[in-house]
């Protein structure tokens, strides 16, 4: 019938809609960001097969005003998806909702030129990198603060925030959810010489946020104190994370031992990153005992353990990747 057709009609008209176009209050908050050079839309493509005017004649639409065509085109282009979609840097879900913003590498030294509040209009944001961009930490805070709700994965990596910097993360709003309403999912720290009481209080925060499955913390500076947090966090039997990178700190035996105990209750941790530390022979027999306590009589989730250019020898490494059973990628034997 009639009335079935155009109810048809109207349906997939929504569902291209909702398919090709942006969001509006998404689109408002892109269009702040574009105004700011935060984000920008992809370049227009020239027709090589569009016919050119008479330069002879005069076009038939002479005398009216051409900027009201080309604003009335360029409104129509933000509209689209694919005018923001460029290199992966703005991503949408299937409403027009942005899910996913990548602001990484921006020098925002001098802080935002925007309100932060613009970033409260991506509801539905579940990604976001501020990673080398040095945004002052006041304006990260405040980015922060608007999109709790949402979000599963933070960059903050390269940003120089040392002790102070992670100590105002840990007590920032991305922790003030508790375990039932936070999403966050992944966070990446990594260069930011947060040092032992910079992960000290960072792992004290994350345990009011267990879902939280991946951590990356490399080139932190941290060293065996710091694993003793880190190894508090670790032993928590609601402790969710599966991945764990702290290639390139300073971490020794006594902080490997630490985070070896931890095995002895943590079931859901199947990777450890360790590259480029000084953990040595001692370090990597500490894993080896846990591992070979827990396989005469326990469980361990861990898989794998990333040991690269740590001075461990090759009978230790042998004997540790026996324990996991497990080939370990260890090359500096």
């Amino acid at each position: 019938s009639i009335v079935s057709f155009s109810h048809s009609f109207i349906t997939m008209s929504n569902s291209i809609s909702n398919n090709e176009f942006v969001n509006q209050s998404c689109l408002d908050g892109l269009e702040v960001l574009k105004e700011c050079n935060l984000v920008s839309l992809k370049a227009p493509q020239a027709d090589i097969f569009a016919v050119q005017p008479d330069h002879g004649t005069l076009p038939a639409d002479a005398g009216t005003d051409p900027t009201a065509d080309q604003s009335k085109e360029s409104n129509s282009s933000t509209q689209q998806k694919s005018s923001w979609a460029t290199n992966d840097k703005i991503s949408f879900d299937n409403r027009g909702c942005v899910v996913a913003l990548d602001l990484g590498g921006k020098r925002l030294h001098r802080g935002l030129k925007c309100d932060p509040s613009v970033f409260g209009s991506f509801t539905k944001l579940t990604t976001l990198s501020l990673a080398g961009t040095d945004l002052p930490l006041k304006d990260m805070l405040a980015v922060l603060s608007q999109i709790t709700k949402s979000i599963e994965c933070v960059y903050l990596g390269g940003n120089g925030l040392g002790p102070r910097g992670a100590e105002a993360i840990s007590k920032s709003e991305l922790f003030a959810n508790d375990d039932s309403s936070s999403k966050l999912n992944k966070l990446d720290m990594r260069y930011n010489d947060i040092g032992d009481v910079g992960i000290a209080d960072i792992s004290a925060a994350i345990t009011n946020t267990m879902n939280l499955q991946y951590l990356y913390m490399e080139g932190n500076a941290i060293a065996d104190e710091g694993c003793v947090a880190l190894s508090k966090l670790l032993s928590s039997h609601s402790c969710s994370i599966q991945e764990l990178y702290l290639g390139g700190n300073r971490i020794g035996p006594a902080g490997a031992r630490s985070l070896a105990a931890c095995l002895r209750t943590n079931q859901s941790i199947s990777k450890i990153y360790l590259e480029g530390n000084q953990i040595g022979d001692e370090g990597a027999a500490a894993f080896c005992e846990i591992l070979e306590e827990l396989k005469g009589g326990g469980t361990s989730g861990l898989k794998h353990l990333y040991c690269d250019n740590n001075n461990v020898g090759k009978e230790v490494s042998k004997r540790l990747a026996k324990a996991l059973r497990n080939e370990t990628p260890i090359e500096d034997i």
